[in-house]
């Protein structure tokens, strides 16, 4: 019995501190849109530095957090003795890890390769 509750608190852990990181990401998202409009005084500049990359990295971060409450769903699932919420099976775990991989890694390009150069195009027109 001692284990099962000791489950059922890791879970809710686990569950805790993926939404404290995730809220975290977005708020750090807007501190970071907020600083660039304050230097530069243009929202377009803001939003190419910023979301060049970060539409990319934000649909990332949400497949990272869906796939960190798999464990709080099976324990809210568990506790009612019921399906309530829907818990997906191994493949598509995996499926969407390996697509959150592949949304990293294009982000990682667009930021390193791309993002200086719009920088450089919307520097020149200002």
């Amino acid at each position: 019995m001692y284990i099962i509750h000791y489950n059922y608190f890791r879970s809710l852990n686990i569950w805790f501190f993926s939404t404290i990181i995730y809220l975290f990401g977005l708020y750090m998202l807007i501190i970071a849109i907020y600083i660039a409009f304050q230097n530069s005084g243009s929202l377009l500049f803001s939003f190419s530095v910023i979301m060049a990359h970060g539409i990319l990295e934000i649909m990332g971060i949400t497949i990272a957090y869906y796939l960190s409450t798999i464990s709080f769903r099976v324990l809210i699932n568990k506790l009612n003795k019921k399906q309530l919420l829907h818990v997906e099976g191994f493949n598509k775990m995996v499926q969407l890890l390996f697509t959150m991989i592949i949304i990293f890694f294009i982000s990682s390009l667009l930021e390193s390769h791309i993002t200086p150069k719009i920088l450089k195009i919307i520097v020149r027109s200002l």
